[in-house]
């Protein structure tokens, strides 16, 4: 997927890792604490049965910066990591659809466990979908 960016911007280079595939940018993870505190008080909520998304609308229209909780509820750290690349996969595939201008939390829950990728996928499209996060189609 190619991004619009100024050359000679490091920041906007793609992540290839060893094996070919493409890892999440930099720019579009939320990394920061008061970040996340931020979206924990004062933003809004919307689930589905595998996922919780907590998201808030920030002032500037630039992308939008998502972030991947996975709590001990969910299993040992090998479950965790794994429901946490399954879900930062499916938003890689689908992050042109997603809005600009939001910080996202995405919370796995214990029932995303032994799903499969496209169930998981699935179940956060309609969380993101439930909480007006996909861009409208023209």
């Amino acid at each position: 997927m190619p991004i619009d960016a100024e050359e000679g911007d490091r920041r906007f280079r793609l992540n290839v890792s060893l094996f070919g595939g493409f890892s999440m940018i930099k720019i579009f993870s939320l990394t920061s604490p008061s970040d996340f505190k931020n979206v924990f008080r004062s933003g809004s909520t919307s689930s589905s049965k595998y996922v919780v998304v907590r998201y808030v609308d920030r002032c500037d229209r630039k992308n939008a910066r998502i972030a991947f909780v996975a709590g001990k509820r969910l299993g040992n750290a090998v479950e965790r990591n794994r429901a946490k690349r399954i879900l930062r996969e499916s938003c890689r595939r689908n992050r042109d659809k997603v809005a600009p201008g939001y910080d996202i939390v995405v919370i796995a829950r214990p029932s995303l466990k032994s799903k499969s990728y496209w169930e998981a996928e699935k179940g956060l499209l309609k969380a993101l979908t439930l909480g007006g996060l996909i861009k409208k189609e023209s």
